[in-house]
């Protein structure tokens, strides 16, 4: 019986183990040979190619479903699979240039504190309001909210 850590029988072929009892370590090391016999004996593996072929076509017959379901999908929902460009704007703040972007599928309306201090509105932030936004990014606390400009 060949006992040894895993970095021993990494170095082993799988040639060299078959024949021997190895405690399981035969399906850990070669994980493509098979028992065919009885599971206490590790020395009568083999290579399934059956087994293999059958896993290929499961695979293939996958992809083939999933390229229906796909193809069905462009075809029901194209705006989907579109890609739509940002939306930026030339907006003007207390009179102040600034570049907007419109998120029309945003939840809230957002302006960086840079652009705040830019429009001279830091007087205008409601500190009572400030909240936590998760996106992307991470989470970012806000300094409040501008109720009315």
């Amino acid at each position: 019986m060949h006992r040894g850590t895993l970095q021993q029988l990494e170095s082993i072929s799988c040639d060299s183990m078959r024949g021997r009892k190895n405690n399981g370590a035969m399906t850990t090391h070669c994980p493509q040979l098979v028992n065919i016999n009885d599971p206490d004996d590790r020395g009568s593996l083999t290579l399934s190619s059956e087994k293999a072929s059958r896993m290929r076509l499961g695979e293939i017959q996958q992809i083939e479903h999933l390229d229906k379901r796909l193809k069905r999908a462009i075809t029901s929902f194209p705006e989907c699979f579109a890609k739509t460009p940002m939306l930026y704007l030339q907006a003007q703040i207390h009179g102040r240039e600034v570049l907007a972007l419109v998120d029309t599928g945003a939840q809230a309306s957002i302006i960086s504190h840079e652009t705040v201090e830019k429009c001279q509105m830091t007087d205008a932030v409601d500190k009572r309001f400030c909240v936590f936004a998760n996106g992307v990014g991470g989470t970012r606390s806000s300094l409040g909210r501008i109720l009315a400009c």
